[in-house]
């Protein structure tokens, strides 16, 4: 008879995909939307948890970063203006340095005029009050340089380039360059206010963030698309934020039923055969006229050591939700391809051990006992793998009476006479 391999199996369906509902924030339900059973879509509201108490902390928030915004601001001013003061110091530092070598140029041209007055007061050239005239002039002129190189030597602190060598700074050859870094070494302080300001300024605005996101999920939203399986919450009752640490805990579980799995396990020897795409057809309890096909999509790595079993999850559409999960299956995987095999009827075999039985057959006119191994059994007919061969004359009763040998007439059906 020609036949396609099959593993039969038995199972149950189950969902396509399982989300537990729980709150991100702690507080009283106000009100669910759905009730258990519910079809709905994904976005649809699930349950609304009261906001007041998050309300009330964004505003507070909210004015906290208006006061830490307001702050910032402040320090920024504070950081331009000290930029600006620092320039105008290098500016101060530049005009005193001309002045100072202004100044020294003038000193020595005093001292020049003095030495020269100094030769023609010893050789009586001029009178003791020109000398001392410009005696006095060299002492004012000393004065007025050393005094200017001491304001210089003010100005420069925190300027020069032994100030950026002890803070770890390279001191750039180009003027321009060199300016910028003494005006940010004189402004680190007022830079760091600056950073530390924005950095409470994006603490209390991703703490504003993270309110405002959680008093959007305070209204609960479907994940995706599927039926309510069970709600554990009613209106009115608390419910603790955080993660889901018991699926008990849940206010309500969702499950995606447009798509189902049909579950079975096949022994570990067939499992070997199995493979992703497979062919599954089965019939379940509720609708026994009714049969269902599936494609094999996921096989266990594992072997389980109890059964010795590997499981098997075979997807299928279920559009109209006729499906449902628990329901009990009963099917068959297609496991090779059509192929022609030795089929008997299943009385005109004695099972022994395992997959070993005995069949009687007809040899000029005597019963013979034969060793047979069987096959997949199909409704009332099993296969013969071997012991048997095609045009075999098989008895079909009293299998428990007949010995080897025994004198026997085969009566077969009139198209075989």
């Amino acid at each position: 008879q020609e036949v396609t391999p099959e593993i039969p199996v038995a199972g149950e369906i189950e969902f396509f995909e399982k989300v537990d509902i729980v709150s991100r924030t702690s507080g009283r339900i106000e009100k669910i939307y759905v009730q258990k059973g519910a079809q709905i879509r994904k976005g649809d509201r699930l349950v609304q948890v009261e906001r007041l108490p998050l309300e009330l902390q964004a505003r507070q928030q909210r004015s906290s970063l208006a006061g830490e915004r307001a702050q910032l601001q402040l320090s920024e001013e504070r950081y331009i203006n000290a930029r600006r003061e620092a320039e105008r110091r290098v500016k101060s530092i530049d005009r005193q340095r001309t002045r100072t070598k202004e100044l020294r140029a003038i000193l020595d041209r005093a001292r020049n005029t003095f030495r020269g007055q100094e030769v023609l007061y010893n050789a009586g050239g001029i009178s003791c009050e020109e000398y001392q005239v410009a005696r006095t002039d060299l002492i004012s002129r000393e004065a007025d340089y050393l005094a200017a190189r001491k304001e210089l030597e003010i100005l420069e602190v925190g300027f020069r380039d032994d100030d950026l060598r002890q803070n770890g700074l390279p001191v750039p050859s180009d003027p321009a360059a060199r300016k910028r870094m003494v005006i940010d070494l004189n402004t680190l302080e007022q830079k760091a206010e600056v950073d530390v300001q924005k950095t409470r300024v994006e603490a209390v605005r991703a703490e504003l963030a993270n309110t405002e996101q959680l008093l959007f999920e305070t209204t609960i939203r479907s994940p995706i698309t599927g039926v309510v399986a069970n709600r554990n919450n009613s209106v009115g009752e608390e419910v603790r934020g955080g993660q889901l640490a018991d699926p008990s805990s849940a206010i309500m579980t969702v499950i995606q039923i447009d798509q189902v799995f049909a579950v079975f396990a096949v022994k570990e020897g067939e499992a070997t055969n199995v493979r992703p795409g497979m062919n599954f057809r089965f019939t379940v309890d509720s609708f026994p006229d009714e049969n269902f096909e599936a494609e094999v999509r996921l096989i266990d790595p594992m072997v389980d050591p109890k059964t010795h079993t590997v499981q098997v999850r075979a997807l299928m559409e279920n559009p109209d939700l006729k499906l449902r999960p628990g329901m009990f299956l009963r099917g068959a995987l297609v496991s090779g391809e059509q192929e022609k095999v030795i089929m008997v009827p299943a009385e005109a075999i004695a099972p022994r051990e395992g997959d070993n039985a005995i069949a009687i057959v007809e040899r000029d006119g005597k019963a013979f006992r034969v060793e047979v191994q069987t096959g997949q059994r199909y409704d009332k007919n099993i296969e013969i793998k071997q012991g048997l061969s095609e045009g075999d004359v098989i008895v079909l009763e009293q299998l428990g009476s007949l010995n080897d040998g025994d004198p026997i007439e085969a009566v077969l059906p009139p198209a075989e006479q």
